[in-house]
């Protein structure tokens, strides 16, 4: 095997350990030690990759967020005019519970609606200003509102294990594009 498969091979289980631990236990609680004992690497490999925990749930979280998922670029209104989730979380917790995790612990909201944002807020915001005319400060704002609105609702539904989170993306995202529809037609 070579090098470069064998660090994707050890990145791929810290992320899946630290999915598992964060499953059953409080972010807060987990440990390097711990993780790599579950993990079947020693301490030295972790370091190798990671600077501490952090690091890695870092990585974990950009993967969860990157593009290679099968639903493509996220808008907020695609060609057709539709909606489309521009962070695309209550798609990737569909396809995956186990991401529903990190939407739980309450060590780690704050970290995943930052790194999201991060991820999303450019593309978002000039969709917005560029299809809206809308200030840039008011495109950020309204998304900052839906980030932790549609975070908040997908939140709650994988606590109460409901499973509707596609129908909910849909309603919110008619609900979102009819106010920003309204929202452009008003006179400044």
């Amino acid at each position: 095997m070579t090098d470069d498969r064998q660090n994707v091979d050890k990145r791929s289980r810290v992320h899946g350990t630290l999915l598992d631990l964060i499953q059953t236990s409080r972010y807060n609680d987990i440990t390097v030690s711990g993780l790599c004992k579950r993990a079947g690497i020693s301490r030295g490999t972790f370091y190798l990759h990671y600077g501490c925990l952090d690091d890695a749930l870092k990585d974990l979280t950009d993967d969860i967020l990157s593009d290679d998922s099968p639903m493509g670029t996220y808008r907020c209104v695609d060609e057709c005019g539709c909606y489309s989730c521009p962070y695309g979380m209550c798609d990737r917790i569909r396809l995956h519970p186990e991401y529903g995790a990190l939407l739980l612990d309450e060590d780690l909201v704050g970290f995943v609606t930052e790194r999201i944002s991060e991820k999303s807020r450019d593309v978002y915001v000039r969709e917005l200003v560029h299809r809206y005319e809308l200030s840039p400060k008011d495109a950020e704002t309204l998304f900052t509102f839906q980030l932790n609105g549609c975070l908040a609702i997908n939140r709650q539904s994988f606590r109460d294990g409901d499973r509707r989170l596609e129908r909910n993306r849909d309603m919110i995202g008619a609900f979102i594009l009819s106010g920003l529809d309204r929202f452009a037609r008003q006179d400044p």
